[in-house]
């Protein structure tokens, strides 16, 4: 490596001519653009950084050669502050480029900000309309539970007064028939004891108007055999009618008997179908009903639940929320989403209201 001397007052001192060389080129780089930028009117287009990087190098190279020297001369520290002063915006351009820097790192952040909340937001918004949704479903079903459980109770009903009516009709026939039955009993009753007084009382007229009882006279009274005949005649004709009466009366009576019995069980077998009916109707209608009310309910308690809870996540997302609420809106874009905020709280706490969630 070259060296050149430089003469000062006290001292000459040698200064390798590879740094010497290097300053200067970077110096003659610096004022090329200088000039270059006053004659285009613009900025220069350069490395900034290779420039430093080159001055720092030179710097570096001219204290490490002044401390080898032993001790510390004079002319290489002038030339070491001159170089270190050559720039004095540097400073300035330095705090630009980090402010530049620091922008768009901010402007990053807020992109990644907005990408968040939005994305946040727009989910919300998405599962808020689902379970909005799910909670018109649940009560539409609930609304068909209601209606097949009352249509179902209805028929029951109806079932019900059918077999009240069925056992009243059937009991006040069953009285009429034991009072009519009771009646042609008594006549019964009455025409067997006729027809047997009659039957004693003609045996003991034909003992003593027959001829075998008058020969054994011993007065030889035959009486008026006649008019004997004639009161047999008479009881033989009440007999008859006794007779007929009693076989009518029992025939009546056993009619009505069977008819009875016949009606009695009609009406249990009226009784038991309508049962069975009413049995058929609880399994097949009344118990799916009940059971689609009940899930239709506890799946719209739940879904409401759900629909408060993000409700709430909105609101904090929004307005409470360090990251993402709106604090660099235009009066005009505040203005327009309260008034849409607001419908759209009015809309949630209408649902809420509705189905009394907490």
């Amino acid at each position: 490596m070259h060296c050149v001397e430089v003469q000062t007052s006290d001292e000459p001192v040698s200064i390798p001519t590879a740094f010497i060389q290097t300053a200067a080129s970077t110096e003659e780089r610096r004022l090329a653009s200088v000039k270059k930028a006053v004659f285009l009117q613009k900025a220069p287009v350069r490395d900034e950084d290779q420039e430093a990087a080159d001055y720092e190098t030179a710097l570096n190279q001219l204290r490490a050669h002044n401390k080898q020297m032993g001790m510390k001369s004079v002319v290489l520290t002038s030339v070491i502050s001159s170089l270190s002063k050559r720039d004095p915006l540097k400073k300035v351009r330095v705090m630009i480029k980090n402010l530049v820097q620091r922008l768009k790192d901010e402007a990053q952040n807020e992109q990644n900000r907005n990408e968040y909340c939005s994305t946040e937001e727009t989910a919300k918004q998405e599962a808020r309309l689902a379970k909005k949704k799910g909670i018109k479903q649940f009560e539409t079903g609930l609304e068909k539970a209601q209606g097949a459980i009352a249509e179902s109770r209805a028929a029951l009903k109806a079932l019900e007064e059918s077999i009240s009516e069925a056992k009243k009709t059937c009991a006040k026939q069953n009285g009429e028939y034991n009072f009519a039955i009771h009646n042609h009993q008594n006549n019964v009753a009455m025409a067997s004891h006729g027809v047997d007084s009659l039957h004693a009382t003609m045996a003991d007229m034909k003992s003593f108007y027959g001829d075998a009882a008058q020969a054994d006279v011993e007065s030889g009274y035959t009486g008026n055999t006649n008019a004997a005949q004639g009161i047999v005649g008479m009881m033989e004709g009440l007999r008859d009618d006794f007779q007929k009466t009693l076989d009518t009366a029992t025939e009546e009576a056993n009619r009505l008997t069977t008819e009875q019995s016949e009606m009695i069980t009609s009406t249990v077998q009226e009784v038991q179908d309508k049962r069975e009916q009413e049995r058929q109707e609880i399994s097949t209608e009344l118990s799916p009903a009940l059971e689609k009310f009940k899930t239709n309910g506890a799946s719209l308690y739940q879904t409401v639940q759900e629909y408060s809870l993000l409700t709430e996540e909105l609101i904090v997302l929004k307005y409470d929320s360090e990251a993402c609420s709106d604090t660099q809106l235009s009066k005009e874009e505040e203005a327009a989403n309260k008034e849409a905020e607001i419908s759209a709280l009015k809309d949630a706490l209408e649902v809420l209201n509705n189905h009394g969630a907490n």
